[in-house]
């Protein structure tokens, strides 16, 4: 008799164990909780105290489908992150509001994801497709690490001096293709370090002339790029500097300057990873 009871106790409980573990299993949701209206996002991010992750996608975007099938569909995604932040999401192209945020953080890739706060600041952005793993790593350090967007922002009014700060931002500046903040950030490096003893100097030269370029100031990128050969002759990033030399003359339309320039280029630096671009330049003409 103790026998059966204690077989029927034991029979009790284990039903009792799957039975809760079935309704956790049960309570889990299925898929990410999806909103897609900005102001809604927003609400509930403040009343909740919660981060957005704003998905920016387009109906012509093969990653975007990828990321939809693979990452925003993977269980630990799901598991994991799904109560964790407002998930929002909008199309750049065909919702009025996806269209204001595309234009108002300049996104310019697909699938574009913004990690926002409830007042819907920029803290950090992940462009392009990435697997389930790196999303929550990388979703993980922006929203709290170091390096992210808005922790450097605030390291750098703590701090206006640290020159790996300075240049990290400009970084992330010029990733947003906001170039006049990364000009800003840029020029700071050189201040502070002269000497290049950072070895961040000769890079930023190089950067600020590729920012001025992409605002159409062709004269003063080309201008940097003399200061930075003159200043560090021996830099690594010469070859780097002569090739967007040659770049800049061809696309403001100096085509025997940028012929010159670029197979000198080609010539000096064969191994150099933008040589065959340089030699694709040089067949144009007949």
């Amino acid at each position: 008799m103790r026998r059966d009871t204690s077989l029927l106790l034991a029979t009790l409980g284990l039903c009792l164990i799957l039975l809760v573990g079935y309704s956790l299993y049960r309570s889990l949701p299925d898929r990410l909780p999806w909103i897609q209206s900005y102001g809604q996002a927003l609400k509930q991010a403040q009343e909740e105290g919660k981060l957005i992750l704003a998905y920016l996608y387009t109906d012509w975007c093969g990653y975007c489908k990828k990321m939809e099938a693979e990452t925003f569909t993977d269980k630990a995604v799901i598991d994991e992150m799904s109560d964790s932040y407002v998930w929002l999401k909008l199309n750049a192209e065909t919702d009025e509001e996806g269209r204001q945020l595309q234009e108002r953080f300049n996104i310019t890739g697909y699938p574009g994801l913004l990690l926002l706060d409830g007042e819907g600041q920029e803290m950090e952005r992940i462009s392009g497709f990435v697997p389930p793993g790196p999303f929550r790593e990388q979703v993980a350090a922006a929203a709290g690490g170091p390096g992210s967007f808005v922790s450097l922002l605030r390291t750098a009014s703590r701090e206006p001096d640290s020159i790996d700060v300075q240049y990290r931002l400009a970084e992330k500046y010029i990733e947003r293709g906001d170039f006049s903040a990364a000009i800003e950030r840029l020029r700071r490096v050189i201040e502070l370090d002269p000497e290049n003893s950072s070895g961040k100097a000769d890079l930023s030269y190089y950067y600020l002339a590729l920012s001025l370029a992409s605002q159409g100031n062709e004269e003063m990128a080309l201008l940097e790029l003399d200061s930075m050969e003159s200043s560090f002759p021996q830099s690594d990033y010469i070859a780097d500097s002569t090739f967007l030399r040659g770049q800049i003359y061809y696309h403001s339309g100096n085509r025997d300057q940028a012929e010159k320039v670029l197979a000198a280029y080609v010539q000096d630096y064969p191994e150099h990873i933008h040589v065959s671009k340089a030699r694709d330049i040089l067949a144009e003409r007949p």
